[in-house]
């Protein structure tokens, strides 16, 4: 958390989020790639999140935030119709499957 101020305050903002949905992106890149500059990875996209049960454990030298989320179906992350989630795969293959 990238900040100074106390994020988990009570209130209408408390984590610092509101009750509107939120995006989450998470990519995973083979850190071991060396396939002609190709970055092998795969990126999953959910543009409508709701994030709920916030879990705040102390003990370390950070602090561990646990969440739970709720993806809701959106046209944004489908090519037709809806979806709740939305992969991006790359690798060295040039073939569409």
């Amino acid at each position: 958390m990238n900040s100074t101020s106390d994020v988990f305050s009570t209130g209408s903002n408390a984590y610092g989020l509101t009750r509107s949905p939120e995006a989450i992106s998470i990519t995973l890149t083979d850190p071991n790639d060396a396939t002609s500059g190709t970055q092998h990875s795969v990126n999953f996209t959910m543009s409508a999140a709701q994030i709920h049960s916030i879990k705040r454990t102390r003990g370390k030298e950070y602090t561990e935030l646990e969440v739970e989320f709720t993806a809701n179906a959106n046209a944004t992350d489908a090519s037709t119709g809806y979806a709740p989630i939305q992969a991006t795969i790359i690798n060295g293959t040039s073939t569409t499957y």
